[in-house]
């Protein structure tokens, strides 16, 4: 397969996958997280049960998220980036934007955060240290 041919796959790729988050969010809004949320039962309280439902709204986007990562991966060398490089800043940048989801978002009582800050300092750290 030649190069150009290897170009186009991967931006079809990653239309798919830009198409599949904005779909994903766009839709889930509107047909399932709230329906979701309806048919649950939370124990703990309102207070509990408002931490529940955004939690369930957290993790129906934080999909969404991990598929625009894919896509601005799959994006990357087309755009000239070559290497490794590109590829831990954009998992550093997506998971960073899960990191606020689930940490200020929830004003730190996710317990995923610590594991996603984990993982963005790591990266960050990576893309300093990468030629």
């Amino acid at each position: 397969m030649n190069a150009i041919q290897t170009e186009w796959l991967l931006a079809v790729a990653a239309l798919g996958c830009l198409a599949a988050a904005i779909a994903h969010s766009v839709l889930g809004e509107r047909l399932f997280v709230r329906q979701i949320q309806a048919q649950m039962t939370w124990s703990g309280g309102e207070k509990a049960a408002d931490f529940k439902r955004l939690i369930v709204r957290i993790a129906w986007h934080a999909t969404s998220v991990m598929w625009l990562g894919f896509a601005a991966v799959l994006f990357a060398p087309l755009l000239g980036f070559k290497g490794l490089t590109p590829v831990y800043a954009i998992a550093a940048a997506t998971f960073a934007v899960i990191l606020i989801m689930t940490g200020p978002v929830t004003a730190w009582r996710h317990l995923g955060w610590p594991v996603f800050a984990i993982i963005t300092l790591s990266l960050i750290a990576a893309v300093a240290l990468s030629p």
